[in-house]
């Protein structure tokens, strides 16, 4: 995998440990060069350092030493020159002491060789010692004076020109050691440096690699693809992005082509949904071409649209079939939420009316048997159905007392009573039926009274009548006599002819 296809992270991470391995390095190294500083200075101050001091402790032993047999020749009393000889036997023990430590800690070819020469030379001091003790004990001041003087310095600067030279070793030791450390220290310096420079040489290439990678990834400076972001994210799809050539993997690449997308797709969106005021439920979000969450938010909004569409489609044939009078039509597509709430008030009305037609059904079958009596049942009605129902119920009252109320006239006017009249207030044809039969009772009075008269007059003139009617009786018989003889003389006339 090439650098430029790595993830953000793990260039980071890649800079970042190269980074850190550079510091490890020099760490390493520096700690590397401390140490063999620490152990060059450890050897100075523990091994070095200690070897000229012991040195230094036999020169100040073979001094003292020297000091007391000086004031041994001096003193004249006893006690005072045997104080000077235990000093003497005291320095010796010192300066063996030393010579052991020495004896032991050095170890190179060239200081046990120095040091050998120290303790011949000391051996023979230490004869010269002895001589000159047992002289000053004897009490031969002077003898002892002039060995002092003469044998015993020769022997005595010999032994301590073998201790200078010891000490001038050491010391040259301690100078190489300290020159050794310094060096060391010189190269480490040198070496953190040359190893700093190369890291923060590194670290800039490494840096200027993720920037140019970021850059690329980016497709632009991080506030101009941080303010792309911001601007979709915020549903603002109208600022143009600038793409730079030959750029087709970038962030703002991708976001250019999400703009197209969410552009296209608002276009679209706003075109169902025009379409959809208009009640065109028929647009849809074309699918050619779409993949991922375009394709899937297409399918959505083509599945609302069609949720929608079966819906309404749905709910215009029921009411369609309700406004032509056909109750028989149902919804019976699955629906849910607000649809579903739809499909349940639109089918409950279609029950409702259906009932409320068959009611109507019995209570006109009923009506036409002459029967009022019949009332639409108004528990659980209310709305609109129960309004109707009530104006039924009073259309049906109406009618059933007019009619009653006209029966009762026309019973009364069956068996001759002319008394009775519909006395309740109706309106439109009611009031014309009660107006008609109540005029139709008032006529058959005003007749009956003038039947009334007219007969007590043909009463009266029936006698007259009668009497007349004697008369024309007689009369018309003998009309009738001569009527007969004049047939009898037509037929003579006839058969004579």
């Amino acid at each position: 995998m090439s650098i430029a296809n790595m993830k953000v992270g793990t260039k980071l991470g890649l800079g970042f440990a190269a980074m850190i391995v550079m510091l490890i390095a020099v760490a390493a190294i520096g700690i590397a060069n401390m140490h063999n500083i620490q152990t060059e200075l450890n050897d100075v101050v523990n091994d070095k350092y200690p070897k000229t001091v012991w040195a230094n402790n036999i020169v100040g032993g073979v001094n003292t030493i020297a000091r007391a047999m000086r004031n041994m020749l001096l003193e004249s009393d006893p006690g005072r020159i045997q104080k000077d000889m235990d000093r003497v036997i005291g320095q010796r023990a010192i300066i063996k002491e030393n010579l052991a430590k020495l004896e032991d800690k050095i170890r190179s070819s060239e200081g046990k060789a120095i040091l050998g020469q120290v303790k011949e030379s000391r051996a023979k001091y230490v004869e010269q010692q002895d001589k000159f003790l047992k002289m000053v004990k004897e009490g031969k001041q002077s003898e002892a004076k002039t060995f002092l003087f003469s044998e015993m310095r020769e022997i005595q600067a010999v032994y301590l020109e073998n201790i200078e030279k010891l000490i001038e070793f050491q010391n040259e030791q301690m100078k190489k050691t300290g020159d050794e450390a310094h060096t060391a220290a010189q190269s480490a310096l040198t070496l953190i440096i040359v190893l700093a420079l190369i890291a923060i040489i590194v670290g800039i290439v490494i840096a200027i690699m993720i920037v140019r990678g970021l850059m690329k990834q980016l497709g632009g400076e991080p506030d101009y693809a941080a303010h792309a972001v911001g601007k979709i994210a915020g549903g603002d799809l109208s600022a143009e992005l600038a793409i730079k050539p030959g750029d087709t993997t970038s962030l703002v690449y991708s976001l250019k082509t999400m703009q197209d997308s969410l552009r296209s797709i608002v276009g679209e969106i706003r075109n169902i949904v025009a379409a959809a005021n208009k009640g065109d439920f028929n647009t849809k979000m074309d699918m050619s071409g779409k993949a991922g969450y375009t394709k899937e938010l297409s399918e959505l909004l083509n599945q609302l649209s069609n949720t929608v569409d079966g819906a309404f489609k749905d709910t215009i044939r029921v009411a369609d079939a309700l406004a032509h009078g056909d109750l028989s039509q149902k919804v019976t597509a699955e629906y849910q939420g607000a649809y579903n709430q739809v499909k349940v008030s639109v089918n409950t009305t279609a029950d409702s009316l259906t009932q409320i037609v068959a009611e109507i059904q019995g209570i006109v079958e009923a009506a036409n048997k002459g029967d009022f009596s019949t009332k639409l049942d108004m528990s659980g009605k209310q709305g609109y159905t129960k309004t109707l129902s009530e104006l039924l119920n009073q259309l049906s009252d109406t009618v059933d007392t007019a009619f009653k109320d006209t029966i009762h006239v026309a019973q009364a006017l069956a068996q001759g009573d002319l008394t009775q009249m519909v006395t309740r207030d109706y309106q439109g044809a009611f009031n014309d039926v009660k107006q008609n039969l109540n005029d139709t009772v008032g006529n058959l009075k005003n007749l009956v009274n003038e039947v009334k008269v007219s007969v007590d007059s043909i009463g009266t003139a029936s006698k007259e009548i009668a009497s007349g009617n004697t008369d024309l009786s007689q009369r018309t018989e003998e009309q009738a006599s001569s009527l007969e003889e004049t047939a009898a003389s037509m037929e003579e006339l006839t058969s004579t002819v």
